[in-house]
């Protein structure tokens, strides 16, 4: 498991602005934040998490397994569709591949 990272400045600018948007859109919905509970708080609080999750034993795992099937995946798309990656359907039919191959696949899920 890797530790805590540094501030990284993109992040921490979506942080502060989907943490303020966040709770905007929530008073102007008529339900705010409770007090002492910020927009921010609750986006760096998910930010966290994710980051916590792409960076798990895990998930390295997982991409260790799966890495050369959606390489052969993405190699039979470029060769299937006109154009190959620059194909505009490229990028949907990629991704549906890769999430029928996980589906059909959750047996290498470590």
């Amino acid at each position: 498991m890797v530790g805590p990272q540094k501030p990284d400045p993109p992040i921490e600018q979506f942080v502060r602005k989907a943490g303020s948007e966040l709770e905007t859109s929530l008073r102007e919905a008529g339900s705010p934040l409770p007090p002492g509970v910020t927009g921010e708080q609750l986006v760096r609080s998910a930010v966290d998490d994710m980051q916590r999750e792409l960076l798990s034993d895990g998930t390295n795992e997982r991409v260790k397994l799966w890495r050369p099937h959606i390489d052969r995946i993405i190699r039979e798309l470029e060769a299937e569709l006109p154009g190959g990656r620059s194909n505009p359907e490229f990028q949907t039919t990629m991704v549906a591949r890769i999430s029928r191959w996980v589906r059909e696949h959750q047996d290498l899920a470590p």
